[in-house]
């Protein structure tokens, strides 16, 4: 149960930390609010009808894509090679696609 807050506290602290330094604030805050509508509608559907939204493969593709884009930024921090920082921003932006595809497959 608390598996998947981990994952998300671990994207959403990344972001706020390390995201709007390189990549400006918009972005972090459309990652911020996918998340928070996925937890909030998983929250909400448990407390009413005691469904349990499981991952599907878009939601895992999310996290995949949104973790790849952290390390990439992390490595462009270390390295400065331009091209890990461009490719962090594209990997970012599928994975909010991803999560924007997971919120409608669970009819959100």
């Amino acid at each position: 149960m608390y598996d998947p807050i981990a994952d998300k506290l671990l994207i959403v602290s990344a972001a706020l930390i390390l995201i709007p330094h390189y990549l400006g604030f918009g972005i972090v805050f459309v990652i911020m609010l996918v998340e928070m509508i996925l937890v909030g509608s998983a929250y909400y559907l448990k407390q009413t009808s005691g469904k349990e939204i499981r991952a599907n493969a878009w939601g895992k593709g999310k996290m995949i894509m949104q973790s790849l884009g952290v390390v990439l930024l992390l490595l462009f921090t270390l390295t400065g090679a331009p091209w890990l920082l461009i490719a962090a921003k594209y990997v970012l932006y599928v994975a909010v696609g991803f999560g924007v595809v997971s919120l409608v497959t669970y009819g959100i």
